[in-house]
């Protein structure tokens, strides 16, 4: 450990001088690093994901495919939240499988994007684009193994008349 006559000033909290601390804190998050999956991973699946993104910049139209409201200042500033996904990406509770598959998204503007994402499968039934969601979804949906059927939102489970 450290030395018993080191200066307080470079004491941590834990008693270890700043080089132990930042060694030990190296240890503890290269341990986190292998509980949750290797950082060669997460980066190929951020990699995957920008490049999804980039190939849907020149698809996006000039208007929300919801509501019409223009979606020329989102897409000068923030494309990405413009593209809406049809499945949720996320790796936990979404459809990682299906994440950049090109048909797995909408182009709507932030309050489409949030409504459809959190409002449920009630609201996403009623939205005036839903056919269009249907249609997408229809172009994908033989890649989802029979247990992402089982998860799906309820108004694709209607779709497919999968028993749930």
């Amino acid at each position: 450990m450290c030395p018993p006559n080191f200066p307080e000033t470079y004491i941590t909290k834990d008693g270890l001088c700043q080089n132990h601390y930042w060694s030990e804190n190296a240890k503890k998050n290269a341990e986190k690093k292998k509980k949750n999956g290797t950082a060669k991973a997460k980066a190929k699946t951020a990699k995957d994901l920008n490049v999804f993104f980039a190939s849907q910049l020149t698809e996006i139209p000039e208007k929300c495919e919801e509501c019409s409201s223009s979606l020329k200042w989102q897409k000068m500033n923030n494309f990405k939240s413009i593209i809406a996904h049809i499945l949720p990406k996320r790796k936990v509770g979404g459809f990682p499988s299906v994440a950049t598959h090109p048909k797995n998204r909408m182009f709507l503007c932030l309050d489409c994007h949030a409504n459809m994402d959190n409002k449920g499968s009630d609201f996403v039934k009623n939205m005036k684009c839903f056919d269009l969601i249907c249609e997408r979804f229809f172009e994908f949906e033989h890649l989802l193994s029979e247990a992402d059927k089982q998860r799906l939102p309820l108004h694709f489970k209607d779709l497919l008349k999968i028993k749930y």
